[in-house]
């Protein structure tokens, strides 16, 4: 259907008209909207509605579990980055624990008290530090790299990194640090890799730690989610939980498309809410997240996929449901959702108390309050392990470590156990990791508790797609609808970061609301970042 190109609202003008905002899903990205609509759109939090199927703020925590029966950390292996974008949305919520702050400052206080992470990769059974300003990037390297990032997106279509890249290259450092920093691999899509490049090389060239491998004290939930959660409480936002969507309508007005209305259905209590014409709808579309399965010490997860049409996440659901009354301009959610042999990865939390495992990778560290990232490019399992500051979890007992990684390829057979990562229990993939790093198992094992968790949709946005996939902010000729996540397209930014969801969200509130706030520029790199001039 052609359509003019759409005027956007006049600042004010839908808060003036008394406008509400429903937002859609559960996502980082749904957060900031909220955020955005009340601190820069001025609409009254009261009219600002999130309706999500989570039970509770805490319910569906990525770390769960005890000291006891082993920690399970549902890592979402996506750095934090702090952009312009997360630095924007973090400075207008305020400090839940110092007055007169805000969550940007906690959050510049707790890096600038800490050491940055350290970054070890594997030779032969030992492990070796790679030290940034150290690291010697060829020059066939780099000429690859150029030639590379000077092809356009649409040259580059749904083509994988290692079209264009040989093994050569998967074996150098460089590779190393990038696929650790982004969860790269050879098989994702190419688009990704260059926008990375585009967008952090320069840093990986200037700067004297290694970009995307920064964390918080705790994690993103922690530190980030749950205290947003809890401003917007505070503020009177409508937060709906145990809150399902579905009948979405949508009117033709104009030679452009409105939602008109959609049902929900509450505590098994079904409601109609009716869309105004000053109102707004931000839906949060698609989850890497979803779908996972756990295993124990002793047991591997279940391999049973769930299809998408199962209701498997919400925001999977929304994504089919929006398709369904929009059309091609929502995207292709099954290009995402449904290729489970490129996209899961299984993630393992491990629990140790009491040996002297975790202090071996101290002194490798040389500080006992380091973070240590650990890539492990011999495995065939594409085994990373993280080692973060510890407590990784409030409420962490201080005799007890814990530490998480994930294998990239868990189909394939192990080096030293002879089966698929997918088929391993907990301690089985702790043998596994402990033999490549010529660590005897026999004095760990009996002392700790490893989790496995199959995550059959963890890397689906780095999947390759092609232009029409993934959809717009706002989407083509709708007037009052914007999708926010992982999953819609943001020209030039990758989606390998948390930045990218939120700056989606900022995206959607500023040309939703009429918001006109002066932002910076983006950053721009000539060609001689990548030639080391």
């Amino acid at each position: 259907m052609a359509c003019k190109r759409q005027s956007y609202q006049k600042r004010n003008q839908r808060v003036q008209d008394n406008g509400h905002a429903w937002i859609l899903g559960s996502s980082i990205a749904s957060l900031a909207s909220a955020v955005y609509l009340i601190q820069d759109a001025d609409m009254p939090a009261s009219h600002v509605h999130i309706l999500e199927s989570r039970i509770t703020p805490e319910d569906g925590i990525p770390t769960s579990g005890d000291s006891v029966g082993g920690y399970d950390h549902r890592a979402p292996c996506l750095p934090l980055l702090c952009d312009e974008c997360t630095e924007s949305l973090l400075a207008l919520v305020p400090s839940s624990n110092n007055a007169g702050k805000t969550m940007l400052d906690d959050l510049n206080e707790a890096r600038s008290n800490a050491p940055p992470t350290r970054l070890f990769t594997q030779n032969g059974h030992q492990v070796e530090a790679l030290e940034p300003q150290k690291i010697s990037i060829g020059w066939k390297v780099r000429m690859n790299l150029v030639t590379f990032v000077l092809k356009s997106e649409k040259s580059l279509g749904r083509k994988i990194i290692c079209d264009f890249f040989d093994k050569i290259f998967f074996n150098s450092s460089f590779w190393a640090v990038w696929s650790s920093a982004f969860g790269l691999c050879p098989w994702h899509s190419a688009v990704e890799f260059r926008r990375s490049l585009l967008s952090y090389f320069h840093d990986f060239q200037r700067q004297k730690e290694f970009p995307g491998l920064d964390r918080c004290r705790y994690h993103l939930q922690d530190d980030i989610i749950l205290p947003i959660t809890h401003f917007l409480q505070e503020k009177g936002v409508d937060l709906q939980f145990n809150t399902t969507v579905k009948d979405i309508t949508v009117d033709l007005q104009r030679s452009h498309r409105s939602i008109s209305a959609f049902k929900t259905v509450q505590n098994g209590l079904e409601n109609t809410v009716t869309i105004s014409p000053p109102d707004v709808v931000i839906a949060s579309l698609g989850s890497p997240i979803s779908g996972s399965t756990k295993g124990t010490n002793t047991r591997p997860p279940s391999l049973e996929i769930l299809k998408a049409e199962d209701k498997l996440d919400e925001n999977w659901s929304l994504w089919l449901a929006f398709g369904a009354s929009l059309g091609s301009s929502l995207g292709d959610p099954y290009n995402f959702c449904t290729r489970v042999g490129e996209s899961r990865q299984e993630t393992f939390t491990i629990t140790i108390r009491g040996v002297e495992f975790f202090g071996h990778f101290m002194n490798l560290a040389r500080a006992d309050h380091d973070s240590i990232s650990i890539a492990l490019q011999n495995s065939n399992w594409l085994l990373n392990l993280f080692i973060p500051r510890q407590p990784l979890v409030p409420y962490q007992s201080t005799d007890v470590q814990v530490m998480w990684g994930y294998g990239s390829a868990p189909q394939h057979i192990g080096n030293f156990v002879k089966k698929p990562m997918l088929w391993c229990s907990g301690q089985e993939i702790l043998t596994e990791l402990l033999l490549h790093l010529n660590i005897p198992p026999e004095s760990i094992l009996d002392r700790s508790i490893t989790i496995p968790r199959v995550m059959p949709r963890l890397a689906a946005p780095l999947l390759p797609r092609a232009c029409a996939d993934r959809p717009k902010v706002i989407p083509e000729c709708t007037a009052n609808l914007a999708v926010v996540g992982q999953f819609v397209d943001i020209p030039d930014k990758t989606v390998a970061t948390v930045d990218y969801s939120i700056r989606g969200a900022q995206i959607a509130i500023y040309r939703l609301m009429g918001v006109q706030k002066v932002r910076n520029k983006d950053k721009k790199y000539s060609i001689t970042s990548f030639l080391g001039l």
